[in-house]
């Protein structure tokens, strides 16, 4: 029983941090695909502080767009899912009648 505990443990711990990248690399993703195209070279990816600087000069409106991309990509896979669902069981929802 203890083995099994701490594999919980650890499976949570390992998900927690994963979420916490997740989010993290979401917020930025856009500030450094915007410093990309702005100087079109690979190493402008790994120019940290130009990234945190165009994520942060317009805070709100970044936040704002960050969260509605968020939302957005929900309410996508929500219907991805319910396409997937809908043709993978036909019978569960298609009564002739």
């Amino acid at each position: 029983m203890g083995d099994e505990s701490l594999i919980s443990v650890v499976m949570i711990v390992m998900g927690c941090c994963i979420t916490v990248y997740v989010l993290a690399f979401s917020f930025l993703l856009p500030a450094l695909l915007i410093h990309y195209a702005r100087t079109n070279s690979f190493a402008a990816l790994f120019q940290v502080s130009e990234v945190f600087k165009l994520a942060t000069q317009n805070i709100g409106d970044y936040l704002l767009a960050w969260v509605t991309g968020l939302v957005a990509g929900g309410f996508l896979v929500q219907f991805l899912r319910s396409c997937w669902y809908y043709a993978s069981f036909p019978s569960s929802w298609a009564q002739p009648g």
